[in-house]
């Protein structure tokens, strides 16, 4: 196997879920920010690709969370709906309040960072599977 090959798959295998999500997270937080800022100045036409990539990442959010595991999960899902009603218009401050939901639930799993990690550690979380996530 070429050195660059292995280098690649462990960096996948030290990839943890919390890692993952904390990374979608960032990205759509920076859409939302530079969205609005875009949006702020005018500059309606850059906007789209922002928009696209902010819906990805929280359908990615969306499409993690098991809506039958209690109100948390489902809390959530309602947040990141909330997130794509008000980043569907080209109004900065709405896009200004999603990227401030988006960076509160960021900030709460930043806050249990290490716990998820040690779990999944313990087997308790099942670790990422690099093909199927």
């Amino acid at each position: 196997m070429h050195a660059h090959l292995k280098y690649q798959q462990n960096a996948v295998q030290s990839w943890t879920r919390i890692d993952m999500l904390l990374y979608i997270y960032d990205k759509a937080v920076h859409a939302a920010q530079s969205g609005a800022q875009l949006l702020e100045s005018g500059d309606l036409q850059a906007v789209t690709p922002l928009q696209l990539q902010l819906q990805k990442a929280v359908v990615l959010i969306v499409d993690g969370l098991d809506l039958n595991a209690g109100e948390i999960p489902q809390n959530i899902n309602r947040l990141c709906l909330h997130v794509l009603e008000l980043t569907t218009g080209r109004s900065a401050e709405q896009w200004s309040q999603a990227a401030g939901i988006l960076a509160d639930l960021r900030d709460g799993f930043q806050g249990v960072e290490n716990e998820a990690r040690e779990l999944e550690c313990q087997g308790k979380i099942r670790p990422l599977d690099p093909i199927r996530g």
